[in-house]
């Protein structure tokens, strides 16, 4: 049996001087799992589909949310702060010099 499916992760990035960026994970989305019906064994068949009828009973507003996924809001929760340091870019400058003849 194959299942598939698919978490999306939404994230906002901004610049906060120049030697800082962050990034914050909004939110993420959990996609309905995708049940290949010809993968599914000849046993669960039957099972697979009253599981299948069941859902197509559900109120439309319900139904609705199931196949839009799952959202999870991440804000405020998880972020990355990028810092770039002024070291670094000293020794890469100049063996960019080196390398392209340039700056």
């Amino acid at each position: 049996m194959q299942i598939e499916s698919k978490f999306i992760l939404l994230s906002k990035l901004t610049v906060e001087g120049p030697l800082r960026m962050k990034e914050e994970y909004v939110e993420g989305i959990l996609e309905t799992p995708t049940i290949i019906e010809e993968t599914v064994p000849e046993q669960l068949k039957g099972a697979f589909g009253q599981a299948v009828h069941t859902v197509q009973q559900l109120p439309v507003p319900i139904r609705d949310s199931f196949s839009s996924g799952l959202k999870i809001p991440l804000s405020k929760h998880f972020d990355v702060w990028i810092v770039f340091s002024l070291s670094y870019l000293r020794i890469l400058l100049p063996s960019q010099q080196r390398r392209t003849g340039y700056l």
